[in-house]
């Protein structure tokens, strides 16, 4: 299977040029790609994200996570779709692992286990198939191209937050399970560029009232109604 990765950029100064330069370095040594980058209007060293790219993107000025990711969904060719934050490092068995768990026909995406930056890699045997949308970490996973829900990412949500609980509860929707697995792990700085843009409180509290108005409900209330045994786990914890 074909995999197109769809990395959104916004970086606006050198620690946020350098973690791109790393996380770029950690998907092209596991495995072949189709690298996508969306250029969401950076300001500091663009010509390397071209430089790196299969495909460029260049937006003029940042219009949001949902929006950048949309645009490369629409242009990659690949079967899969491997979504990737520009702050994190994969280990090197990543597609492996999460090319042989898509063989199963109702998994739609897989989810890995996330640890905190230059934290060493270690793997479980583990392959959670039923999931619940908390396990989904969306700063780095794969999706076929069929389990996309119609729309792909709400752009309504703006610059993010709440988008992922959206994008995954439509996916499960259409019928497909969301994996997550300890096989293979990936490190993640943490919102990096978000917390850069300096207006995170608003942005989240807007985009929890859109997701309520859309659903009638917040998410945790959502999704413990429909994992209510699962919910009781602790997710960070409990899945190593």
């Amino acid at each position: 299977m074909k995999v197109s990765c769809i990395m959104p950029c916004f970086n606006t100064k050198e620690e946020i040029h350098n973690l791109t330069k790393m996380a770029v370095e950690s998907i092209r040594e596991a495995g072949e790609v189709e690298l996508i980058i969306v250029d969401n209007g950076s300001t500091f060293a663009p010509g390397y994200l071209k430089s790196v790219a299969d495909i460029y993107i260049k937006n003029e000025e940042n219009l949001g996570y949902p929006h950048a990711v949309n645009q490369g969904l629409k242009i990659g060719t690949g079967d899969v779709f491997c979504i990737s934050n520009n702050d994190v490092r994969v280990s090197e068995n990543i597609f492996k692992v999460g090319l042989e768990i898509l063989k199963d026909t109702k998994i739609g995406s897989v989810h890995f286990k996330m640890i905190p930056y230059d934290h060493e890699f270690r793997f479980g045997d583990k392959l959670w198939k039923t999931g619940k949308e908390r396990w989904c970490t969306s700063s780095f996973f794969l999706i076929k191209r069929e389990a996309l829900p119609k729309g792909y990412y709400d752009t309504k949500f703006g610059a993010g937050s709440y988008d992922d609980y959206d994008f995954w509860y439509r996916v499960r929707q259409n019928g497909w399970l969301t994996a997550y697995t300890n096989k293979s792990a990936y490190q993640h700085w943490g919102s990096h560029t978000f917390q850069d843009m300096g207006n995170r409180s608003e942005i989240d509290k807007r985009n929890l009232q859109y997701f309520f108005d859309k659903w009638g409900k917040q998410p945790e209330q959502l999704f413990s109604e429909q994992y209510p045994e699962q919910w009781q786990i602790n997710y960070l914890k409990g899945f190593e």
